[in-house]
């Protein structure tokens, strides 16, 4: 876990929790805060005082992965290749899209409920592109498999209430070896209410913007998580104001919901 610069992360009725074992596993430097309720390391901690409003426990339990052998959906055959929407406003329904899908120049993207399986490519979105979903999951299957909102961009997302992916928002495919960058730095990402579960997966915000602060809840478990710049990420615990479930493993059931997996 990395906060740098003025970055926070607010999630003042959460745990956080670090399975690294390194002395540096738990950073939080310069002029970042971390406010939570409880903060436990496997490892070491750097940071000051000024750093946390909860001091770290260090030498924790290591937590397992609460999703791991949930795995992803069945091989099928691509529904679209190298989907691309520019200045227009596009209404995406499910399936498989090789190849990713790329929405920039102004294109106001919906997706239909369901789930997106991005395979051997990135869901991006740049140059002022728009996406909201509701009852959305999105499955990165294949290496180098991401998302990457710039700054410039807007995007509102929450996860399906029923199925085989309630309460899931973005899944990475366990099974992926090499440590792939998910990145939002969007102007505008207030929404993102689910589960993001990016087992080998550097989670990155270097948002202007405060994200996740409209989420009733937000639950990350990530191989790293990196805050920069002066972004603030939200981690709300209000799980009873939506319908949408919170997956098992994870949230209240784990004493907290923002948790990191090494």
């Amino acid at each position: 876990i990395k906060l740098a610069d003025t970055a926070k992360v607010t999630a003042p009725a959460c745990a956080v929790f670090s399975n690294s074992l390194a002395t540096d596993g738990f950073i939080a430097k310069d002029n970042s805060i971390l406010t939570s309720d409880y903060n436990c390391s496997a490892g070491g901690v750097q940071g000051a005082a000024k750093n946390f409003t909860t001091q770290p426990t260090t030498d924790c339990r290591q937590v397992e992965d609460p999703r791991a052998a949930r795995g992803i959906p069945a091989p099928a055959p691509c529904t679209f290749t190298n989907k691309v929407v520019s200045n227009f406003i596009t209404i995406l329904t499910p399936g498989v899209y090789c190849g990713g899908i790329d929405i920039k120049d102004n294109a106001n993207v919906l997706f239909k409920e369901g789930t997106y399986v991005i395979k051997d490519g990135e869901l991006k979105s740049s140059l002022r592109g728009i996406s909201a979903g509701k009852g959305v999951t999105f499955v990165f299957v294949g290496e180098g498999s991401r998302f990457a909102f710039d700054n410039t961009t807007r995007i509102s997302f929450s996860a399906p209430e029923t199925g085989p992916y309630a309460g899931i928002l973005f899944y990475q495919d366990p099974a992926t070896v090499n440590t792939t960058t998910f990145e939002i730095s969007s102007e505008k990402a207030g929404k993102l209410l689910g589960t993001i579960y990016l087992p080998n997966g550097i989670f990155k915000v270097h948002a202007s913007n405060p994200i996740g602060k409209e989420s009733a809840y937000t639950v990350i478990v990530a191989r790293k998580l990196d805050i920069g710049k002066e972004a603030e990420l939200f981690i709300n615990a209000d799980y009873a104001s939506t319908s949408v479930p919170v997956p098992e493993g994870v949230g209240p059931m784990g004493k907290g919901n923002a948790r990191l997996s090494n």
